[in-house]
């Protein structure tokens, strides 16, 4: 979840962490809504994600960055210079 107006995270960078998630997600964009916005905390679409799901997703993407932070720091992961 994640809103079209989001300041700090670009919501192409919402979208593509989807597309990135191991095993069915489900994503859907609030119009308008902005990072801290209500609408994404306790709005409508929010009571669609029951409590497990979202502890769920959030320990996901934290163990995902864990991973992308160690191979980044071991050299595994290397970035291009242009």
């Amino acid at each position: 979840m994640y809103g079209s107006r989001d300041s700090i995270v670009p919501p192409e960078q919402s979208r593509a962490v989807a597309e990135a998630a191991a095993g069915e997600t489900r994503v859907v964009e609030i119009a308008g809504a902005d990072h801290n916005d209500p609408a994404l905390l306790d709005g409508e679409k929010r009571s669609e994600f029951p409590a497990p799901t979202r502890s769920g997703v959030i320990r996901e993407l934290s163990r995902k960055a864990k991973d992308h932070e160690r191979s980044f720091r071991s050299g595994h992961l290397c970035m291009s210079k242009r």
